[in-house]
């Protein structure tokens, strides 16, 4: 109130002393014996005119120059704006799968902190963090639920694990129970039993985004090695501890790439004997 009835009263005083420089000015000129049509006065000191338009005009200025790269990257060489490039989006019609598990005991925020690892990952990175995570008691219920997620993706629409990605864990608070807990002299305190729900939605992966957005080059050429491997239906490089190495640990990275290559020797061993075999007979029937 006190604002409003001290903005009230700047307004009658700038008001008077707007009127007052407009009369002096009248008065000058008439004294001088100058017409007002030669002499007229400013805009701003005229009686009833808007008071602001000195402000606004002062703050008018010219707007700064654009530095040279801004421009360049806004405008064409002939001053035309540039086209905005389309955001990169996911396919729409991605099928998915997802599975709940309720009334798990532990912390929902340690849940939480648990499964911010495994989200927007694969499912054979999001196995690996699973399985090499420190974490007590909690790895388990997560890798329970999230193979019942793989399996229903499998049932439901016949995709293999490493066609499907995290796309989304949800932990919520569940109901907690109360305990009573003894202490000395006949007294006791309640304890509260945390419990928590999980909720895991799998999705299919588009590989032309996944590929597209990787954001190095190992990343991409792992993402691009697992979907050759899906395409052509090798189950064996599907397992393969190579991406294993990849998505592991810093400590035990080491120790899957050297198992990595001794598998894929294994593998080319294997290949070599059943290409040898298959050969033989044909040798026999033309001689």
């Amino acid at each position: 109130m006190l604002r409003l009835m001290g903005r009230r009263a700047a307004a009658m005083g700038a008001q008077s002393h707007a009127a007052t420089v407009s009369a002096s000015v009248t008065a000058t000129a008439a004294g001088r014996g100058v017409g007002l049509g030669r002499m007229a006065a400013p805009a701003w000191a005229v009686a009833g005119g808007p008071l602001r338009s000195l402000a606004v005009s002062v703050d008018k200025r010219a707007a700064p120059p654009l530095h040279p790269l801004l421009e360049a990257a806004m405008y064409n060489a002939g001053g035309e704006v540039k086209e905005k490039k389309q955001r990169l989006r996911r396919a729409e019609d991605l099928l998915s799968a997802t599975a709940h598990s309720r009334n798990l005991k532990g912390s929902p925020y340690k849940m939480n902190m648990l499964c911010h690892q495994i989200r927007g990952k694969h499912v054979l990175q999001a196995q690996v963090q699973l399985q090499f995570s420190n974490k007590q008691h909690y790895p388990p219920k997560v890798i329970h639920c999230l193979n019942k997620a793989v399996a229903l993706a499998e049932i439901n629409h016949g995709l293999l694990p490493p066609q499907l990605r995290v796309a989304e864990v949800i932990v919520n608070k569940a109901k907690f129970g109360k305990k009573l807990r003894y202490h000395a002299k006949g007294r006791a305190g309640v304890m509260r039993m945390k419990y928590c729900n999980i909720s895991i939605r799998l999705e299919e992966i588009d590989w032309d985004f996944e590929i597209a957005s990787a954001y190095d080059t190992d990343t991409r050429d792992a993402t691009l090695r697992l979907k050759q491997a899906t395409e052509s239906g090798n189950a064996l490089q599907m397992q393969a501890p190579d991406f294993r190495a990849v998505f592991a640990p810093k400590k035990r990275r080491k120790y899957l790439e050297a198992d990595a290559a001794a598998a894929l020797e294994e593998e080319h061993a294997r290949v070599a004997a059943l290409e040898a075999e298959s050969a033989k007979p044909a040798e026999e029937v033309e001689a």
